[in-house]
């Protein structure tokens, strides 16, 4: 909804009251005022060169939820309106980007371009053209130019992205967007793009990040079908302006993966390597042992996340009757794990266990 002028309002319905289009013109340096009458305004002295009516026209478009007005097309007298012996068009020489307002000014209280109804407000589009009498300026509505598809470009008719195999040629050049984190390696990343394939090199994937320069690329993951996590190539070359693109390509196919989040992991976090099995020990502290009844024992640990799983070995030492290897039963979020054995009495102690990951086929 428009708001109205409170100067404007008493005569927005009144067929006696003088209605004149007042067109500014600001290039960030220098405003113009220009209308048909010669005005004086608290914003400055508004100049009688309007030569013809401008035409503005609005459509919605209830099914595409859109509402846009019409490009405005403004014929001035080019003539030496300050009296200095410049005609209008030798002020003109740069004005492509200013900003054109166009105000609907009603009766006679008009003291300020605030006391007028705003009408339109473009953007010069193309340099004005000239003759020895008129100047013409274009200007294109402002919310056309927030009304942009991206991405645009598409892989094989970017240069430089002409070698895409045919499943990925013709899909859109991509865009880094959003938010997005995770804390691999207890380090945060913002930003996610999702590249796309188009070149092979020595059997090194190329991907394309970003249809742009990009500030900073820190990662390269890639999905592994049948993993839940991505995997995180450990060496790549990440270009943030690659011919104007966001572009990365691993240095070799050795990739980590995290099956599950790293903040499970408590104690010693290192790992070691046995033929295709990665294992990761885990251990911690136990604080209390507790009676479930048949044959249950939980464990409070002072670890809300454990890193441990049902099905699992687990190794308790440093307690008086619970020490020994067990498998667990039951584990929880919350700070606790069970095993079967007899209960004795509330002890404390530690825990350690061995997670091992089968590397076969992961790349």
């Amino acid at each position: 909804m428009l708001t109205r002028p409170a100067a404007f309002t008493p005569f927005q319905q009144s067929t006696a009251a003088d209605r004149h289009i007042i067109v500014k013109v600001d290039d960030g340096v220098t405003v113009w005022l220009f209308s048909d009458i010669d005005m004086e305004l608290t914003d400055g002295h508004v100049y009688p060169i309007l030569s013809r009516r401008i035409s503005i026209a609005q459509s919605i478009d209830l099914y595409e939820r859109n509402w846009r007005l019409s490009d405005v097309t403004l014929t001035l007298n080019n003539t030496d309106y300050l009296g200095t012996g410049a005609i209008l068009s030798d002020e003109w020489d740069a004005l492509l980007n200013a900003t054109v307002t166009i105000y609907l000014a009603a009766g006679g209280l008009v003291t300020a371009l605030s006391d007028c109804l705003v009408r339109f407000i473009g953007v010069v589009a193309t340099s004005p053209s000239y003759t020895e009498k008129t100047i013409t300026l274009k200007a294109v509505d402002s919310s056309k130019l927030n009304v942009v598809t991206l991405p645009q470009n598409l892989i094989s008719e970017t240069s430089g992205l002409e070698g895409a195999g045919a499943i990925n040629k013709g899909q859109k050049v991509p865009i880094a967007y959003g938010d997005f984190i995770k804390t691999f390696d207890a380090t945060s990343d913002t930003g996610l793009a999702v590249a796309i394939l188009y070149d092979w090199d020595n059997q090194n994937p190329k991907v394309v990040v970003s249809d742009h320069a990009l500030n900073a690329i820190t990662k390269l993951f890639a999905r592994v079908r049948g993993l839940p996590e991505p995997v995180q190539y450990l060496a790549a070359t990440l270009s943030v302006n690659d011919s104007g693109l966001g572009t990365a390509k691993p240095d070799d196919t050795t990739a980590r993966v995290f099956l599950f989040p790293i903040s499970n992991f408590v104690g010693d976090t290192s790992e070691t390597s046995d033929g295709t099995q990665r294992l990761s020990n885990v251990s911690s502290t136990i604080t209390a042992a507790s009676d479930q009844g048949g044959g249950i024992v939980r464990f409070t640990t002072i670890d809300l996340s454990n890193g441990l799983a049902v099905g699992q070995f687990v190794t308790i030492a440093g307690t008086t009757d619970y020490n020994g290897t067990h498998v667990v039963t039951a584990v929880s979020l919350t700070g606790f794990f069970e095993i079967s054995i007899t209960f004795v009495s509330d002890q404390s102690g530690t825990y350690t266990s061995t997670v091992s990951i089968n590397t076969q086929n992961i790349l």
